[in-house]
């Protein structure tokens, strides 16, 4: 990789192409430790996975051994796979002309700090996974078009997430929110 010149700079990345071992080693730059943070780190995951599917690389493996700031090896570790999980999101069902190859789904694997065993890892994935669900569902009816995301349409969505989640829900009629004074 010193022959490359990649010197680590933030928003930096080089592909390296192995004789033997993986296909392709991905190295990206977060810039001087001192100053890196979430933000940082999100947008560097963000470009990795966007640059790994430009690629159409089917599979990935971050590597990410470091504990970012205010936070401990697990819940780096959960924020990575966020970071993972909705790297590769877009609102994207009005559009009708798709580019000529099909988007391919990217297979990610985080490994994780040494501090966080196994079992951790796949419990913080979990998480992570059933989070980032619920996120998508947001984002979803978040930039939908407001003819169609209508405040029928959103208690519709409310209450079938409910339901699969066995969860109560209660909607709340005109009359209803004017007397709660909501």
């Amino acid at each position: 990789w010193k022959k490359s010149g990649f010197s680590g700079r933030k928003e930096e990345s080089v592909t390296l192409v192995a004789e033997n071992g993986p296909r392709k080693i991905t190295l990206v730059g977060l810039g001087d430790v001192a100053d890196v943070n979430v933000r940082i780190v999100k947008a560097a995951v963000r470009g990795l996975t966007r640059s790994a599917q430009k690629n159409n690389d089917a599979r990935i493996a971050v590597l990410f051994p470091y504990r970012l700031p205010m936070l401990d090896e697990a819940a780096t570790t959960r924020a990575i796979a966020d970071f993972l999980i909705h790297g590769d999101y877009a609102y994207d069902p009005y559009i009708t002309v798709r580019e000529n190859r099909e988007k391919k789904e990217l297979h990610c694997t985080l490994i994780p700090p040494a501090a966080v065993t196994a079992k951790e890892a796949r419990n913080l994935l979990d998480e992570a996974m059933t989070i980032a669900a619920a996120v998508r569902v947001a984002r979803d009816l978040g930039n939908g078009q407001g003819n169609l995301v209508t405040p029928t349409r959103l208690a519709e969505r409310a209450a079938e997430v409910a339901k699969n989640a066995g969860l109560k829900c209660t909607v709340y009629d005109k009359k209803e929110i004017q007397k709660q004074k909501m």
